[in-house]
């Protein structure tokens, strides 16, 4: 009894040291670009790993196009992006146009989710397109903002305060 004890004790332990190798390895390279499709400025501009931050975008929320209308449906999504840190428009708390900025990223989110039935949302090429044009709209609106309020920006300034890297779900819900 008790050699069995100590057996899976060590198997256990061996499964535990493993998984946290596994855990570690995969989440690693986290901050990667997902896609290599880079259009416009973005082509242009590129951040190295120690000039970068990750930003966690307001969750949006709300009800989505049910075609069966037998219950109402609800989504919750909530994206991650790289942007160069200490410079980007949308860490700067108390600026309004960063505020505005954060606004209208918000509701497009919440406008381009709800306009979808549920059984688009789950498919994973849908979710990939909404990603890609999330990122690319994103990087429009904040370049909009920042441009409003400093028209004379230096290119450079302009895309270090408005540049997103690469951009991801981090919650994805579907109910």
């Amino acid at each position: 009894m008790m050699k069995t004890i100590i057996v899976f004790a060590s198997v256990l332990l061996v499964c535990v040291i493993a998984a946290v190798f596994a855990v570690y390895y995969f989440s690693r390279d986290s901050n990667r670009v997902l896609t290599n499709q880079k259009t416009g400025a973005d082509q242009v501009f590129k951040l190295s790993d120690e000039n970068k931050m990750i930003y966690v975008f307001d969750e949006a929320r709300g009800n989505i196009a049910n075609p069966d209308g037998d219950s109402v449906r609800f989504f919750m999504v909530q994206a991650v992006g790289s942007i160069p840190t200490g410079k980007h428009i949308l860490i700067q708390k108390k600026v309004g146009y960063a505020k505005v900025a954060r606004a209208k990223i918000k509701d497009l989110m919440i406008t381009v989710i709800s306009n979808k039935t549920a059984i688009e949302l789950q498919n994973p090429l849908v979710k990939e397109e909404m990603r890609s044009y999330f990122r690319m709209e994103f990087n429009r609106i904040t370049r909009e903002e920042f441009s409003r309020v400093h028209p004379q920006a230096d290119p450079k300034d302009l895309l270090l305060s408005t540049y997103i890297e690469d951009l991801y779900f981090r919650t994805y819900n579907v109910q």
